[in-house]
C-alpha cells in the first residue's frame, strides 16, 4: 500500500513512434525521468500496476524541451 504523498516506484514508461515502433521502455523508480528524444511525434504511456494513463501525440520539436507530469 502506498502512503499518500510518496512518489510511486515501479512505474512502467513506454514511448513509441506514431506507427507503433517502441523507442524507449523502462521501469522508473521516480520521481524524475529524463529522456533525450529525436524530433518527432511520439505516444507516451505510463502505467502503475493496473492503472494506465496515456498522453498521445507528444510533439518534440528540434531544439526544444517538453515537461510532462503524470500523477496517480
Amino acid at each position: 500500500k502506498r502512503v499518500q504523498g510518496e512518489y510511486p516506484s515501479g512505474v512502467n514508461v513506454k514511448i513509441s513512434k506514431q506507427k507503433g515502433e517502441t523507442v524507449f521502455i523502462t521501469d522508473s523508480d521516480g520521481p524524475w525521468l529524463f529522456i533525450a528524444l529525436s524530433p518527432g511525434v511520439y505516444n507516451l504511456e505510463a502505467s502503475l500496476k493496473e492503472d494506465k494513463k496515456r498522453i498521445s501525440e507528444v510533439n518534440i520539436e528540434k531544439g526544444t524541451q517538453k515537461v510532462f507530469s503524470i500523477q496517480w
